[in-house]
């Protein structure tokens, strides 16, 4: 049918004898768009994996400086005595470091911190009973090594000899010979 000088519509005819396949057709296109954008705004959203860096033996400020790059947080868990990492490097992290290991960008890595060797100060011991010098070592922290004399001038089962000079400093933990 034409009406005054105008060509029919095809467009308009195929979608007024296909009102079904339309509407599945701009059902599909709208489940495609928001899908799509469903997807767009979580890899945009999405924080990147980021290999996890190794901060044994690094001073804080190093580890600061390393993460902030990274995108990464550092917390300050602990600081401990340890006598093979010097003062102020880092000990141990959490998450420990594993080679092709991954953690999220603004993820935490908590640290502990080296105070050092823990020093202490060697107490004399010479003239006390075994047992009340070890008792004395264990409260400066030391251990003993008990090695057993005879002695014509001491009565038996008193300390005649260190190892160690009094007043001398050592590290905590240390074992110290007593005779």
């Amino acid at each position: 049918k034409e009406t005054r000088g105008k060509k029919p519509n095809k467009f308009k005819e195929f979608i007024k004898k296909h009102k079904i396949l339309v509407w599945i057709v701009v059902l599909i296109l709208l489940f495609a768009i928001s899908l799509g954008g469903t997807l767009l705004y979580f890899n945009l959203t999405e924080p990147k994996e980021i290999a996890i860096p190794n901060l044994s033996g690094k001073t804080a400020e190093e580890a600061e400086i390393i993460l902030s790059k990274m995108g990464i947080l550092i917390e300050y868990a602990d600081e401990e005595y340890n006598k093979e990492v010097e003062a102020g490097k880092i000990i141990s992290q959490e998450p420990p470091y594993k080679q092709n290991y991954n953690i999220k960008e603004g993820s935490t890595i908590k640290v502990v911190i080296s105070k050092g060797a823990e020093l202490t100060t060697m107490p004399k011991v010479i003239g006390m009973t075994k047992d009340e010098a070890i008792q004395e070592l264990k409260a400066y922290n030391l251990k003993a090594n008990i090695v057993e004399e005879t002695s014509q001038e001491v009565q038996e089962g008193y300390i005649t000899k260190q190892d160690i000079e009094p007043d001398t400093t050592i590290d905590a933990g240390e074992t110290v010979t007593i005779y």
